[in-house]
């Protein structure tokens, strides 16, 4: 039997990777807890779903084109769901990163509770600072 939270998981990184994060908005809580873990420059937590989709923009902005991500793994166990793949983004001033990632979902009462963000490079750092 399939996991319903890895499901909406992947449903939710497809539409993101097309442009659309209504699903996301609506999939997760009003408080919602972002934390990045692995870059000085953007380390610790976010909350709130509208402070964190700011962020997000505000990151989005920063960069020459979108991000490219790749889901490599997805599994999950109980209200748990981890992610982990690798991305490419270019920033205004033409420099190239790649990086490594791993997302660990938390979910309440059918929504994302918690993220955390494990990150392996400089991709954020520089291009996200």
């Amino acid at each position: 039997m399939s996991n319903p939270n890895v499901e909406l998981v992947r449903k939710i990184f497809e539409e993101m990777l097309a442009g659309n994060f209504q699903l996301y908005l609506e999939s997760v809580t009003d408080d919602l807890s972002y934390t990045a873990i692995g870059s000085t420059a953007v380390s610790g937590t976010v909350r709130g779903r509208e402070e964190n989709f700011a962020r997000y923009t505000r990151m989005l902005a920063a960069l020459e084109g979108p991000i490219k991500l790749t889901p490599d793994n997805i599994f999950g166990e109980g209200d748990f769901v981890a992610l982990q793949g690798h991305g490419q983004a270019r920033t205004k001033t033409g420099q190239a990163y790649n990086n490594t990632y791993c997302l660990v979902f938390r979910f309440r009462d059918g929504k994302i509770a918690e993220v955390t963000e494990y990150l392996d490079t400089e991709l954020v750092r520089a291009a996200f600072g």
